[in-house]
């Protein structure tokens, strides 16, 4: 795991929408509104995933995570990808790991500094009791 400066920007608290209907986005088992929140994370990432090398892009504070908390590791797994780091180091698997980190930001080569992540934790059974907004240095 990459030695890194974390500051908590906007934690949410746990409260969510029941997930079991089909929302308007046609996505299986999200709401609506939360179905809308993924879409804009999704986005967000593929910003800052097709990034030019010389191109600075910080994203997605903006978008209100609280309705993510009380949502299964496997739904945001699949709404979102894998993360793109963990809290276990070497060969463990992620998919088992308590804290999730999502790189919303993109930095020109050779540049120094950091950028907005998604911090999610999540308990034993695998439901996120946590999702943050944080700024990495």
């Amino acid at each position: 795991m990459r030695a890194l400066t974390a500051v908590v920007v906007l934690t949410a608290s746990c409260a969510t929408s029941e997930t079991s209907q089909t929302g308007s986005e046609g996505m299986p088992g999200l709401d609506s509104s939360l179905g809308r929140t993924f879409t804009l994370l999704r986005t967000n990432r593929a910003r800052v995933k097709s990034a030019q090398p010389d191109q600075q892009v910080d994203t997605g504070r903006e978008i209100n995570v609280q309705e993510l908390v009380d949502v299964e590791r496997s739904v945001i797994q699949k709404e979102l990808g894998p993360p793109d780091q963990c809290d276990l180091l070497g060969n463990a698997p992620c998919p088992v790991a308590k804290h999730w980190y999502y790189d919303f930001y993109h930095l020109p080569e050779g540049s120094v500094g950091g950028g907005s992540a998604l911090s999610f934790t999540f308990d034993d059974a695998g439901r996120c009791l946590v999702a943050t907004w944080m700024g990495f240095k």
